[in-house]
C-alpha cells in the first residue's frame, strides 16, 4: 500500500498521540455516519453502528500493516462498516436474512468499490480543504475557490480582489498544493481537483485572455 511516511493512518498504526486519533474521529466518523444512514435507520440506531466501527477500528488499527496485497484502508474500513451494519440487524433478529444483497437493496454502497471510493475521498477532500481555509488569508482561500473550485477566469477573479491575473492563479496554485500535501497526509492515494489555468505566458494556457 502506498502511505506517505508521515500519513496520519500511519501514525495511528504507530500508536498514535492524541491529537492523530482527535483528527481521526473528525475526518471518519462523520462519513461512516453518513453511510450508515443509508440504511434507513433513526439516529441513535446508527450512531451504535458508528460506535461498533470505531471501537473495531481502535482495537485493530495499532497491529493494522500496510500491505499491497491487503489493499487501501478505504477498502478495509468499507469491510468493517459493512460487518458491522450486517451484525447490527442480526442481532435484533431480524427476521429476513441479513446479507449484502439485502444492503444493496436499502441503497447502501457497501459493496460498490467506485461510489465507495468517491464518498471516501469526498470526504478527506472536504475535511483537508476546512482545514487549510480555516489556516488562509481570505483573498488567498478566494482565489482558489473562484479559480479551482468553480472555474472562473483569473482575470475576472483578480477584478474582484484588485490583483492581477497573474496573482490569483499564483495564490490559487499554492493553495491547491497546500490541499494536495493536507490530503496526501490523510490518504497518499486520492486524487485530487485537477490543475489550474495557467497565468503564466510562458506556459500552454494563458488565463489573461
Amino acid at each position: 500500500m502506498s502511505v506517505t511516511r508521515d500519513s496520519l493512518i500511519l501514525r495511528i498504526t504507530q500508536g498514535g498521540d492524541a491529537l492523530s486519533w482527535e483528527e481521526f474521529f473528525a475526518i471518519y466518523q462523520p462519513f461512516v455516519f453518513s453511510v450508515v444512514k443509508r440504511l434507513g435507520i433513526r439516529d441513535q440506531d446508527a450512531s451504535d453502528i458508528v460506535q461498533d466501527v470505531f471501537v473495531t477500528l481502535v482495537r485493530a488499527l495499532p497491529q493494522f500493516e500496510f500491505q499491497s496485497e491487503k489493499g487501501r484502508f478505504r477498502g478495509w474500513l468499507k469491510t468493517i462498516v459493512r460487518n458491522s451494519a450486517i451484525d447490527w440487524f442480526r442481532r435484533r433478529g431480524r427476521s429476513r436474512e441479513v446479507s449484502l444483497d439485502f444492503l444493496q437493496t436499502q441503497k447502501v454502497f457497501l459493496d460498490d468499490d467506485v461510489e465507495w471510493d468517491a464518498a471516501y475521498c469526498t470526504q478527506v477532500l472536504s475535511f483537508a480543504m476546512q482545514r487549510i481555509k480555516a489556516d488562509s488569508n481570505s483573498v488567498t482561500w478566494y482565489c482558489f475557490e473562484e479559480h479551482i473550485l468553480r472555474g472562473r477566469k483569473a482575470t475576472e477573479v483578480g477584478k474582484d480582489c484588485g490583483l492581477t491575473a497573474n496573482a490569483v492563479y499564483v495564490n490559487a496554485s499554492r493553495t491547491l498544493s497546500r490541499v494536495r500535501r493536507k490530503c496526501a497526509a490523510f490518504d497518499s492515494d486520492l486524487a485530487i481537483v485537477g490543475q489550474p489555468e495557467r497565468a503564466s505566458p510562458s506556459l500552454s494556457r494563458d488565463v489573461s485572455s
